[in-house]
């Protein structure tokens, strides 16, 4: 036994225009199909074809209706419970047994920031005013 049912306008529309005697019918058996479970059996003949429509959908509801009332899945634990370790808290540090000197020696005489030809020992100005040269035409 529910306290509400859902009624679709598609339900309203199939049983309006049926004479008033089976239209009130069909809302009766709809509504006790919908609160109480129970079919009845409807008498006139468009009376059946929109009952043999609609009940399908009231029973699909129905079995919802059911399965939601089972309480749905299990809640979720605050995940701190039962939690097994995962290693990370337990491990200890690697000792670092590399011992090697990093040793950084520039080549460029020390100075900062982008490589300067004119720096370069082994060119001659002669060259690098070439390669200059060369850069600007293209």
């Amino acid at each position: 036994m529910r306290d509400s049912f859902i009624f679709y306008r598609s339900f309203y529309e199939a049983i309006k225009d049926l004479p008033q005697k089976e239209c009130l019918e069909c809302f009766q058996a709809i509504c006790e199909y919908g609160l109480n479970g129970n079919v009845i059996e409807v008498k006139g003949k468009m009376s059946k074809i929109a009952m043999t429509l609609i009940l399908p959908q009231l029973e699909a509801n129905y079995k919802r209706y059911a399965n939601g009332s089972k309480g749905g899945r299990p809640k979720k634990t605050n995940g701190f419970e039962n939690k097994k370790p995962n290693g990370y808290e337990t491990k200890k540090p690697n000792k670092n047994v590399n011992n090697n000197e990093n040793v950084n020696v520039n080549d460029n005489g020390g100075s900062r920031g982008k490589y300067d030809p004119t720096n370069n020992p082994e060119m001659s100005s002669n060259e690098i005013t070439d390669i200059l040269k060369e850069m600007n035409r293209a």
